[in-house]
């Protein structure tokens, strides 16, 4: 209708905020000075993400504490009780919405003075290529800094059926090597013409991750005669 204005607002919206990532977690002793009883808390500081964030930080999975970024990117849970485990999450938070909790850091204060902290859980090792023999291959990957050891898992496919399809595949277990500490295994006893679930699990005290891959072996070469061919 005549003389009617029609207003049109431009919201901005923010991309998500990305994950933030813990960078230490360290004991606090006696954080009030003024104070008679010692406070025994738990420091973490944080990598700042992009964009305008703030953050949430979790204690033992209970109602989350914001951080306004334009103040800090570090924060002390106090009072926090000894010899017992703590767990700390992290997130970001913006008018989109929140990102995915952090990995749990567990954090142990002992009243003696001694304390405990977790390392991050380590990411996937990055596969290289297998070298397959028809017997064998050599496994390779590249170093994951923050593991400690690894553990490689190889998988027979075999089926229940001529022709079986892809929901009807199933996995036996063949082979386990734990406590790899260097990033190249050698293995000599698998069949020909078969195919292999690998998973390359990467450990410290954090937890562990893994990687899998499927590969197939080649069929075993004909056998030649000695003289076979020769007139």
């Amino acid at each position: 209708p005549a003389g009617r204005v029609e207003c049109w607002t431009n919201q901005r919206t923010d991309p998500p905020p990305e994950l933030a990532k813990i960078l230490t977690v360290e004991p606090a002793r006696n954080i009030k000075a003024h104070r008679d009883d010692p406070d025994d808390g738990i420091k973490i500081t944080w990598e700042p993400v992009n964009g305008k964030t703030d953050y949430e930080l979790r204690l033992n999975g209970g109602e989350p504490v914001r951080v306004n970024n334009r103040f800090s990117n570090e924060y002390t849970f106090e009072r926090l009780e000894l010899d017992k485990a703590h767990t700390i999450e992290l997130r970001s938070v913006n008018n989109a919405g929140a990102s995915n909790w952090s990995q749990p850091r567990l954090v142990i204060l002992g009243s003696t003075g001694n304390w405990v902290i977790t390392p991050e859980r380590p990411p996937k090792a990055e596969v290289l290529p297998p070298a397959a023999s028809a017997h064998g291959m050599t496994l390779t990957w590249k170093p994951v800094d923050t593991a400690e050891t690894y553990e490689v898992h190889i998988t027979q496919q075999f089926f229940t059926g001529q022709q079986a399809k892809q929901e009807e595949r199933h996995w036996k277990h063949t082979q386990v090597f734990t406590g790899i500490t260097n990033t190249t295994l050698n293995i000599n006893t698998l069949q020909p013409a078969t195919t292999y679930r690998i998973d390359i699990w990467t450990r410290n005290a954090g937890g562990t991750t893994s990687t899998s891959l499927n590969t197939t072996t080649p069929p075993q070469p004909p056998h030649t005669r000695p003289g076979a061919g020769s007139r």
